[in-house]
């Protein structure tokens, strides 16, 4: 009795052990992968709640038990009562957490309702008011059933809720949750063919399972690890099936699967950018009669929170009395020479309920879609159901990229538009200039004999408020406007927002770069007070993509984004790691601290390459990019890519990376991040050819962790069997008659586990060593030792196959 006791209370313990795997996992991935706050709060009140009704279900039986779990959930209905109005407060706010998500998947729109510091306590109090009732239920089904159906039930939904949205490191917990899994169907499946299971054995599946992981760890490294397409594809799959299902409800509009949205509106939620992976499924086909590198825009945002990216009022631009129309700026104000060359770029969308239209830049006209799209303010091209439609481009000189170390090349551009002119007095001559992004160009008035030393005095005027940042004090350039001279006093104060602090911020990391050259003009910009001019935008520009693309490492796993530190200043300053978002963010940041007016762009980049002979390219959603752009004047809204080896390096001018190496050297085109391979197994991610390293003893830790971990749990099954035959031949061969007459009658008892019988006669002999003051007889010992073999052989001999393993295992 005493042995099935403590039997008992070992599978207990191993059934509870069991519960905190799949309880803590289970938790840590639904409220972790949404972002919830506190959530070691949420963890240890769960804990607390499984040690309160494991004690339960396991102290208290029948009635008793019955009645004090009945009066467990009418304190926490009570509770629920009195706290109403707080728990509802908090279930708003935890709806901003968990909305987002489900808005991205089924484009239902969902009412999210910030609380702040008493809205992130009433939701942390909520979320552990509902986990206590989940918590009963798996304590239940796990400790008290021990069915796997059930708490496959009970924890696989959260699991597939928060599978969808994995961003953040979570394998741990996927781990604990697959360890569950595996030693609750082991030991369910040992259970159906019979109830008499030693706790021993639920604890080998317990291990076995912990075991097989920790080998899967040890050989594939989370860091490491990059999903098979055929994994990420399925995810895709069930994402357009959560889409599909939304639309069929309200018939919502959304975005083309594989765009990297956080929203259906927009929105990226910047907290939660984590590991990112994309399908290689077709999203798009795009033909273009002269195809070129092409960035596709889907939508621009604007406003930047630390946290997020929003999308602008479009009432504010309604209300701004621009009479341009930006993004087809070159179009609509007929700026164009009519011998200009300009393209026709045609695009099909996989799916035809998208939000956006994604649209080529330099864009002249809308060619023809049906039914006809309308701009959504200044930030995207509003979708209405098209399957097709096509658009008249300008690529005289190329798509107008700025990259690290390279101009937008559109110079010639700039000779065919109508120039910013104007006309300066100086020493009673007037002259003519006109202005350039990079500079000036002045006219000197023909046969007026103009004095050498006012010439000079002229071009150095010119030259310093043009190219070395200075201002004109004397109010001697009068500068006539341009077309969209409107829209860009609009947006230098629209597209120039910061979170406070993050300016200053910004601009003292920037100051300490100090430039890699020496040249006096560029020096000047790495002191700007924040207030670089218009014309020199595109030299900024190209300076802050480069320092940008050298701030960090390019990687699809960063690592979790912390939710108490501004997005942008966290990646250039500590994280230093991170994708396209990450440089877009700070590029955009930097540009608007220097007070130029930029904005974050997603959309898809298509390589020249990418483009059959027919004209015709297929766009995956493993293409899908964010930028940043900038306005240049008199042109419009040009891509700033300062992503590490984005797709623009390979189409733009060649040119160094850095302004001190422009006499010697260029930039080698790279991959884009879409196209960028794995790292290489020879060369970590962080160690590439040609640096030193000075230890390579890590290099073997990996074979040699797996191999201790192969050879140690070969070798956990051939301890436990020679631990348990030992101990039971010690028992059989006691040299007490009475003590190995019950060392007999046990190991007949546990042969029962597989199939054998108590044989008669055995009992009473085994009665009799127990409580008997006379011995056993040596002739009565003689026949419990032939009872036992000849069981043992019946036993083995009608072994089923299924538990031979076991059998084995347990020394028997």
């Amino acid at each position: 009795m005493k042995r099935q006791a403590r039997d008992s209370w070992i599978g207990a313990v191993v059934q509870v052990v069991l519960l905190f795997f799949g309880l803590l996992a289970t938790l840590s991935l639904f409220f972790g992968q949404s972002g919830f706050p506190n959530i070691g709060y949420i963890l240890l009140s769960g804990v607390f709640f499984a040690l309160l009704f494991s004690l339960v279900f396991l102290i208290f039986k029948g009635r008793t038990r019955t009645f004090l779990l009945l009066g467990i959930f009418g304190v926490w209905l009570l509770i629920g009562l009195f706290s109403f109005d707080y728990l509802a407060f908090g279930a708003q706010t935890a709806s901003g957490y968990i909305t987002p998500y489900l808005s991205q998947i089924t484009h239902l729109e969902f009412a999210a309702v910030p609380g702040g510091q008493a809205g992130i306590k009433a939701c942390a109090d909520f979320c552990v008011y509902c986990v206590f009732p989940y918590t009963g239920f798996l304590t239940w089904v796990v400790v008290f059933r021990k069915s796997a159906l059930l708490s496959l039930l009970g924890t696989v939904p959260l699991f597939a809720f928060s599978y969808g949205n994995l961003s953040r490191p979570s394998g741990v917990s996927l781990a604990f949750l697959f360890v569950f899994w595996i030693a609750i169907i082991l030991q369910s499946r040992v259970l159906r063919m019979n109830k008499d299971v030693k706790p021993g054995f639920s604890l080998l599946c317990l291990a076995l399972a912990a075991g097989v992981f920790c080998t899967i760890f040890a050989a594939a490294p989370q860091e490491t690890y990059h999903a098979s397409k055929n994994a990420i594809n399925l995810r895709l799959d069930l994402t357009n099936a959560a889409m599909d299902f939304g639309y069929s409800i309200r018939g919502l509009r959304g975005f083309p699967s594989g765009m990297p949205l956080s929203s259906s509106d927009g929105t990226i939620r910047l907290d939660t950018t984590g590991s990112v992976q994309f399908a290689d499924r077709e999203v798009l086909r795009v033909h273009s009669d002269n195809p070129y590198t092409m960035y596709l825009r889907g939508y621009s945002a604007s406003v930047y929170t630390g946290h997020e990216w929003l999308q602008p009022d479009e009432q504010d631009f309604a209300e701004s009395g621009v009479s341009i129309e930006p993004l087809q700026y070159l179009g609509t104000e007929n700026l164009l020479s009519p011998d200009s060359i300009t393209t026709t770029v045609t695009v099909e969308p996989d799916r035809t309920d998208s939000k956006f239209l994604f649209t080529p830049y330099l864009l002249v006209d809308i060619a023809s879609a049906d039914p006809a799209p309308s701009w959504h303010g200044d930030a995207y091209l509003a979708s209405d159901g098209q399957a097709s439609y096509t658009f008249e481009a300008y690529t005289s000189h190329g798509n107008g990229i700025i990259t690290a170390g390279s101009a937008s090349n559109l110079w010639q551009l700039k000779a065919e538009l109508p120039q910013n002119t104007g006309s300066m007095e100086l020493e009673g001559y007037t002259f003519r200039y006109e202005i350039f992004s990079a500079g000036g160009v002045l006219y000197y008035p023909e046969g007026s004999g103009i004095p050498p030393a006012v010439m000079e005095e002229a071009e150095a005027l010119l030259t310093d408020v043009f190219f070395m940042g200075g201002t004109d004090k004397d109010g001697l350039l009068q500068t006539e406007e341009t077309p969209d001279a409107g829209y860009l006093s609009y947006i230098q104060n629209e597209y120039t927002q910061l979170p406070d602090g993050l300016r200053e911020t910004l601009l003292a990391w920037w100051s300490s770069l100090h430039g890699e050259d020496g040249q006096v003009p560029l020096q000047l910009f790495y002191e700007s007070p924040g207030e670089i001019s218009p014309p020199y935008w595109e030299i900024a520009a190209e300076l802050v993509a480069s320092e940008i693309s050298q701030s960090g490492s390019y990687t699809t796993n960063p690592g979790p984004q912390p939710t108490n530190r501004d997005f942008v200043e966290y990646f250039l300053t500590e994280g230093k790691q991170g994708y396209c978002i990450h440089y877009a963010s700070a590029t955009t940041a930097m540009l608007r601290a220097l007070g130029i007016p930029a904005r974050y762009v997603e959309g898809y980049v298509v390589g020249k390459d990418s483009f059959g002979g027919d004209g015709w390219a297929s766009v995956s959603a493993d293409q899908a990019h964010s930028w940043a752009e900038i306005w240049l004047p008199g042109i419009g809204w040009i891509p700033v890519d300062s992503t590490p080896g984005g797709t623009a390096a390979s189409e733009a001018v060649a040119m160094p990376s850095s302004p001190a190496a422009a006499a010697s050297s260029s930039a080698a085109p790279t991959p884009s991040p879409a196209e960028t391979p794995p790292p290489s197994a020879d060369f970590p991610e962080d160690v590439q050819p040609g640096t030193q390293q000075t230890a390579k003893s890590g290099s073997y830790a990996g074979p040699a962790a797996l191999l201790t971990i192969i050879v140690a749990l070969a070798c956990v099954p051939l301890v436990r069997r020679c631990l348990a035959r030992k101990k039971r031949a010690r028992l059989m061969d006691d040299p007490d008659p009475n003590h190995a007459a019950l060392g007999i009658y046990t190991y007949l008892d546990e042969l029962r586990a597989f199939g054998g019988e108590i044989p008669q006669g055995v009992k009473d002999i085994a009665l009799k060593a127990k409580f008997s003051r006379h011995p056993v007889s040596s002739e009565e010992l003689a026949f419990l030792r032939g009872k036992q073999e000849a069981e043992r052989a019946r036993v083995t001999a009608c072994l089923p196959r299924g538990k031979k393993f076991p059998f084995w295992l347990s020394g028997l």
